[in-house]
């Protein structure tokens, strides 16, 4: 029985540990972009008669771009999926199972696509048409949430 508690404390232990370290890891970045990536799934039409869809967490690859233009990519048609980029790409990053991310970046403007699909994917533009904007600013991180809305009706 003795064993068995000795194993069972080197077990939690050893996991606490590695928990400990995965945590470490992901809070060591002090400069550049973190944020959260959601999916939003069927019918989000409101209604009186109905609660809102909840977006559920995306686990999936971010691509980090130099500040791209809609004049820089292949578009699918009018939607906001793109088949390629034809900017620099900087960095690339997953979201976890809970969708955070943070990826470490020099001081500039970047663009984030998610792979969605086997596509990359950005719903939103500024007023010059640049996709999904971020500046990164010297000793910050930038924060973003990405709402992956293409399998949602409205």
């Amino acid at each position: 029985m003795k064993q068995f508690f000795t194993i069972l404390y080197v077990f939690v232990f050893t996991a606490g540990c590695h928990n400990m370290k995965k945590l470490a890891v992901e809070n060591s970045v002090t400069q550049g972009i973190k944020g959260q990536i959601s999916e939003i799934r069927g019918n989000s039409m409101p209604s009186p008669d109905e609660p809102a869809t909840q977006p559920r967490a995306l686990k999936t690859t971010l691509y980090i771009y130099e500040k791209t233009n809609t004049a820089q990519v292949d578009r699918i048609g009018t939607s906001a999926f793109y088949t390629a980029i034809h900017s620099k790409k900087i960095a690339e990053v997953q979201s976890n199972d809970s969708g955070a991310f943070s990826v470490s970046l020099p001081a500039g403007d970047y663009s984030v696509f998610a792979l969605v699909d086997g596509k990359y994917y950005a719903n939103s533009f500024d007023s010059r048409n640049f996709i999904v904007p971020v500046t990164v600013t010297e000793g910050h991180l930038s924060e973003l949430k990405i709402s992956v809305s293409s399998r949602a009706s409205y």
